[in-house]
């Protein structure tokens, strides 16, 4: 019985000090990395903003009248030092609240959602024919998915071999 004892504090003697030198070398290695992080360049990811027709207007809570103006335009991209960026497509989703009566007679407020993808900066026909007479206060409008090319140099030719890049969503509120 004694020999037992014996041999489960050794155990858990021995476990102790591997784990505490585990740290020591655990806190070693981890200056290392500290150190290695400062000498590793730090990769500058590019999002280009996207914008409501041809104005700065990014998001956020708009009178139905200026969307409606704003999105005939279409969309546009740039960035902050102005370099313009060609959009191949978007995904437009539109929430609609709606007023619905229930079994019991009692009005109920409900989303209906409609999702297409648009091919270049505008909205497709089919959308665009009834987009503006049945927006209201209290709809959301969703563009996502925004994939934009960039210029090519100063001029306004795009690269050939260049790859789509996303760009920042834009999610417009309607309001009185």
């Amino acid at each position: 019985m004694k020999h037992t004892s014996k041999f489960i504090i050794l155990f858990f003697l021995a476990l102790y000090c591997y784990s505490v030198s585990g740290q020591k070398n655990n806190k070693k290695n981890t200056s290392n990395t500290e150190n290695n992080k400062d000498t590793i360049k730090k990769k500058v990811v590019i999002v280009p903003h996207v914008y409501l027709g041809h104005s700065d207007f990014d998001g956020g809570k708009i009178k139905k009248q200026k969307f409606d103006s704003l999105m005939k335009q279409g969309i546009s991209s740039h960035d902050s030092l102005g370099k313009e960026y060609k959009i191949i497509g978007f995904t437009f989703n539109y929430a609609e609240k709606n007023i619905y009566e229930d079994v019991n007679a009692n009005l109920v407020v409900m989303v209906d959602y409609s999702l297409e993808y648009c091919k270049g900066d505008t909205l497709s026909s089919t959308i665009s024919n009834s987009l503006y007479s049945r927006t209201k206060p209290g709809d959301t409008i969703y563009l996502d998915h925004i994939m934009v090319l960039k210029h090519k140099g100063e001029t306004t030719e795009y690269q050939p071999d260049s790859t789509a890049i996303l760009g920042k969503n834009l999610v417009c509120i309607i309001t009185k």
